[in-house]
């Protein structure tokens, strides 16, 4: 069974409740099984102490930051379609006024009721986004340790 496959059998009751949209959810479901291997690959070889994987360590560092921006755009996106379904309601709304006629009030749209978004995605993966800050802290201060010090190699554990 694949990583992904995994992930899925494991969080299917989730996405029953969600409020995201299908397209994006599966995009936050690859987005998490992916954060997590790499930070697993990161703490492997940054904790193994081998000079030798100096280069992957400087490159999963890099997969870090992109994973926190890979969530960062999925939130974006899913606040994009929020908006659009909004924005929907409200023309959808003007219009009903405008066929009852003059005098008719636009309905109100209850934002609250609009669910998904931004603020979803991060509360979702706020425990991964803090797991990939902390892994990215560790290996900053662990370089500037190093340097400090003089030396050379993989950087080490603080």
């Amino acid at each position: 069974m694949t990583l992904i496959q995994s992930h899925r059998s494991l969080t299917a009751s989730i996405s029953e409740t969600s409020t995201l949209p299908p397209a994006i959810y599966e995009r936050l479901l690859l987005t998490h099984a992916t954060s997590i291997e790499f930070l697993r690959q990161f703490y492997t070889a940054f904790n193994s102490g081998d000079p030798q994987r100096v280069t992957e360590i400087e490159s999963l560092s890099g997969s870090l930051v992109n994973a926190t921006a890979r969530i960062t755009a999925i939130a974006k996106d899913a606040e994009a379609e929020r908006n659009g379904i909004i924005e929907r309601l409200g023309r959808e709304a003007k219009e009903m006024a405008r066929l009852k006629g003059e005098g008719s009030k636009v309905r109100k749209i209850n934002l609250d009721a609009v669910q998904g978004g931004g603020e979803v995605v991060r509360e979702l993966m706020q425990p991964i986004l803090d797991g990939l800050l902390r892994a990215g802290e560790t290996y900053r201060r662990a370089v500037v340790e190093q340097s400090r010090d003089g030396g050379g190699g993989t950087p080490q554990p603080v």
